[in-house]
């Protein structure tokens, strides 16, 4: 008889503490979804505003990526080169990113719709930066200084910078989408779905300042 019960203990025992890991283990996962919901806003949102920012006299805007940049540092403590560039606008949303960015792969010249529907592998994701650095690419509405956004008549941002004849022209949109892969089986069935991730998207788009 008391062998008997000790083994219904154990048994009771073994359910609740399953029971237990697993809400315990879920509510941590759940955590973490959301931990990557803001780290995937907050990458897009500083990769923009790198990408919208005025330069300071330290702060090269073109050239090979080096230093400190603005993306996620103070101005004054910008002492980078290329700064602006499409690579340079990638690597703040990686920072930012964290331990989800170990994935990414650099996108430019893609808007936030096309972008969004690019096939995605769990635990990876984009950083689509529209428009480009440099060569011809649509950016924002301009008409003052005879730029048709829908003509394919725009200059892109290093030329922007340079010339300053479009100050105000142009808008930089920086989208991050990431496939987050819940780490406990339950969750992962209960917001992954068949895919087995859960696809998260942020876009930001700024006026550029410069």
């Amino acid at each position: 008889m008391r062998r008997r019960g000790r083994g219904q203990a154990m048994v009771e025992f073994s359910l609740v503490l399953g029971i237990m890991l697993t809400l315990i283990l879920g509510g941590m996962d759940l955590f973490r979804a959301y931990q990557a919901v803001t780290t995937v806003a907050s990458a897009a949102r500083q990769a923009a505003r790198q990408g919208a920012a005025d330069g300071v006299s330290t702060d090269d805007p073109w050239g090979s990526v080096s230093g400190s940049c603005i993306g996620t540092d103070l101005v004054q403590n910008a002492n980078g080169t290329g700064c602006l560039t499409d690579q340079a606008l990638f690597n703040t949303a990686q920072r930012v990113m964290g331990a989800f960015g170990s994935n990414l792969t650099l996108k430019p010249n893609v808007d936030a719709t096309t972008c969004n529907s690019l096939a995605l592998g769990a635990g990876a994701g984009f950083v689509c930066i529209n428009p480009v650095a440099s060569g011809n690419a649509k950016a924002g509405n301009c008409a003052s200084v005879g730029l048709n956004p829908f003509a394919g008549g725009e200059q892109d941002r290093q030329t922007e910078w340079i010339q300053n004849t479009y100050l105000g022209c142009y808008f930089v949109q920086v989208t991050v989408v990431y496939a987050y892969v819940p780490i406990t089986p339950i969750v992962r069935n209960l917001i992954g779905g068949g895919s087995g991730f859960v696809k998260l998207s942020s876009t930001s788009t700024v006026l550029a300042e410069y």
